[in-house]
């Protein structure tokens, strides 16, 4: 029997390419494996985040709190204002917390046991500008892609109008009225139709635009620390994307399905409540949400995301893992450095993969 302690390092495995349902699996098993670590990386955003949302609801509430008109409009001034240059750094905050755990999660799939966060976070810290300047570009291609969902979004609903009235037009001719029973369920139809169609391709935009914002980070938080190589990984990870379309663009979607289904699962509870403060709200104007309902309600969405966010973070770390199997042979170049590894403890000298190994593994 093996007397080894449960919790001593084992060999790292080279995981080979697998499919997109395992990928979502074993990112799952890498959370567990670094549950604590994450949601407490992942605090320190979600608070500050928090803190600014209840600093948002103020002039939402003031109508339940004052009457003053004065009052009211410096409030939502100072707030709003307020608000939007601490989201931006809160943005950055988030980044540099999720690159943090990006560099935990790899290392710990590379290495077989997962690093100190203290050394994840001193190698973050060291390559701190380079990332500034990544974490920019993100935030800009994130804007970016939001007018984008807007335009799309837009373009959708007037493409469902066209499309009922083509329905309604061509049935009602085909039935010799406009006002008959056909051209009514032509429209009905097809507003299901492409009701269900836009919302599908916004999702699938949606997913595939996060993948173009995150993959970058997860590149440049496990890069070899030159400044040059840090932003150069920057177009490698657009490059293993697109090498990977489809397989980028169904993990992008199933990871978008599960973090929505989840989120709206473990939201339930507080939007209940949202609802019948609402519904019953005998405070202050009908229909808008009390002071206090909103700073429970971001309390809780605090639990949620420090939970749900690391599930993303692990998930898009694995499918960076494996588009470099596919694309750069990652899994052999492992494999050939930890060989000589087990050569140099046995013979203290060094084979002629060394290099390419290392690099491999980041810096």
């Amino acid at each position: 029997m093996s007397t080894r302690p449960l919790n001593a390092p084992t060999e790292p495995r080279v995981y080979e390419s697998v499919g997109v349902s395992t990928l979502l699996s074993r990112a799952w098993n890498l959370l567990r494996q670094n549950m604590k670590e994450s949601m407490l990386v992942m605090l320190a955003p979600a608070v500050f985040g928090a803190v600014i949302n209840i600093g948002m609801s103020i002039p939402a509430a003031l109508p339940t709190l004052t009457s003053n008109a004065a009052a009211y409009s410096m409030a939502a001034l100072i707030s709003v204002g307020l608000g939007f240059i601490l989201a931006i750094f809160n943005g950055y905050l988030w980044l540099y917390c999720m690159a943090i755990l990006c560099r935990r999660y790899y290392q710990t799939l590379i290495q077989g046991v997962p690093p100190t966060l203290a050394d994840c976070a001193r190698v973050i810290r060291e390559r701190a500008w380079p990332l500034f300047i990544v974490f920019t570009l993100v935030g800009l291609l994130y804007m970016a892609f939001m007018i984008m969902d807007v335009l799309f979004f837009l373009a959708a609903i007037v493409g469902i109008y066209i499309v009922i009235i083509l329905a309604i037009v061509l049935m009602g001719a085909a039935g010799g009225s406009p006002n008959s029973a056909l051209a009514g369920i032509a429209a009905v139809v097809a507003f299901l139709v492409m009701s269900a169609l836009s919302g599908i391709g916004l999702v699938v935009l949606i997913s595939l635009q996060g993948i173009f914002c995150f993959f970058p980070v997860v590149a440049a938080a496990n890069a070899r620390q030159e400044r040059g190589e840090i932003l150069a990984s920057c177009g490698h990870a657009f490059r293993l994307m697109f090498r990977n379309f489809p397989r980028a663009l169904l993990f992008g979607f199933l990871l978008f399905v599960l973090f929505t289904t989840l989120s709206l699962a473990m939201s339930m509870p507080i939007q209940m409540w949202t609802l019948f403060e609402l519904m019953f709200n005998r405070v202050g104007e009908p229909g808008v949400i009390p002071f206090h309902v909103s700073v429970v309600a971001n309390i809780y969405q605090i639990l949620v995301g420090t939970v749900l966010w690391p599930f993303i973070f692990t998930a898009l770390t694995l499918l960076w893992y494996d588009c470099r199997v596919r694309s750069d042979g990652l899994d052999l170049r492992l494999s050939l450095y930890r060989l000589n590894e087990r050569f140099k403890e046995r013979t203290g000298r060094t084979a002629r993969h060394t290099s390419a190994g290392e690099s491999s593994m980041g810096g």
